[in-house]
């Protein structure tokens, strides 16, 4: 089975997931990469402040390897 939009999310963070999942032979080949997102402004004035001030630097995303037999996986 092809996994192509796996999606994670949380408040402060957004993953992404693909790769392939083999039933019939307990094997797994997926590649994971996260990435921080900035959370929106909860008022009005956070908006307008956040829309003067110059975006804050990301760091880049981090990427993983999944594989292996399902009892023998490897990140």
């Amino acid at each position: 089975a092809d996994v192509s939009d796996g999606v994670v999310t949380a408040p402060n963070l957004r993953g992404t997931l693909a790769g392939r999942i083999s039933f019939a032979d307990r094997q797994v080949a997926m590649r994971a990469t996260f990435e921080p997102v900035s959370p929106p402004p909860t008022t009005a004035a956070a908006a307008a402040a956040s829309a003067l001030a110059p975006p804050p630097s990301q760091p880049g995303p981090l990427v993983f390897e999944i594989g292996g037999a399902w009892d023998d996986v490897y990140v």
